[in-house]
């Protein structure tokens, strides 16, 4: 437990002399400022559109309803994942806000968040390709990147999104993992230590967008396979009945005249 304390201890003055090193190769101070905030906005960018824009397009398509509504009922799991940066810690949240929308089945929210929390990391798949090409920029070895690598990295990005753990930072050592994929020959550059030192503000976001984005596929498949929480009453309903009737012969009796009469 004190090794864990030191390291933890330890990492800002670790992420400090990263920071420093790859400073102090550069030449332009000003250019490297101005790269990096770019990367940022970019990748702030990318999640909304995909967020706020291509997912409620999608819910909208499949569900006839307000996308932005249900957006908005999924506030307090969009803060708590804001907050921790984890989706499996955020997990018991997002059933909490999904189930209080009683548009969705329990066995079901279950089942697909649980799912999605593991393996649906929106998020991750956005933010890998923008970092490897940032970094293959920034170090001045973007001519390196032509057709086939833009297409393994987007490959490798949706591979790796799927296999990267539902943990804060799990995002750095995913971005190693794709840039010695794509590019084997070549080794890790040193504007990764700025990968490293804005992963802490960009994985919220990237949570937020994981969570959110889990949401509106369970809604979905809710609505395609019948599971909301009307056809859940529904069904309860009947099953209720047909147990009263088994035990009563005079409601059995009446139920069999109604499907008679139908």
């Amino acid at each position: 437990m004190k090794m864990i304390t030191w390291v933890i201890a330890s990492t800002p003055i670790a992420i400090i002399s990263l920071l420093a090193s790859s400073i102090s190769a550069q030449s332009n101070l000003k250019l490297l400022v101005s790269d990096v905030g770019l990367f940022v906005l970019c990748v702030l960018l990318s999640l909304f559109v995909h967020t706020y824009i291509f997912y409620p397009i999608f819910l909208r398509s499949f569900v006839k309803t307000n996308p932005y509504k249900w957006i908005n009922k999924m506030a307090r799991a969009q803060t708590f994942a804001f907050g921790c940066a984890s989706s499996m810690a955020t997990l018991p949240v997002v059933m909490e806000c999904v189930d209080a929308t009683r548009e969705v089945s329990q066995p079901l929210s279950r089942f697909v968040l649980s799912l999605g929390a593991t393996i649906g990391m929106d998020g991750g798949a956005l933010v890998y390709p923008i970092s490897i090409v940032f970094m293959a920029e920034a170090e001045g070895i973007g001519h390196i990147i032509g057709t086939t690598e833009y297409f393994l990295i987007v490959l490798v990005s949706t591979i790796g999104a799927v296999g990267a753990g539902p943990v804060p930072a799990a995002g750095i050592v995913m971005t190693m993992t794709i840039w010695a994929s794509v590019f084997p020959s070549v080794p890790l550059p040193s504007t990764f230590a700025f990968i490293v030192a804005t992963d802490w503000f960009i994985d919220r976001f990237k949570t937020l967008v994981n969570v959110t984005c889990d949401t509106i596929v369970c809604r979905i498949v809710a609505e395609l396979v019948g599971e909301t929480i009307e056809d859940e009453d529904r069904v309860s309903l009947v099953s209720a009945v047909d147990d009263l009737a088994s035990h009563n012969p005079k409601v059995k009796k009446a139920l069999e005249s109604s499907y008679a009469r139908d």
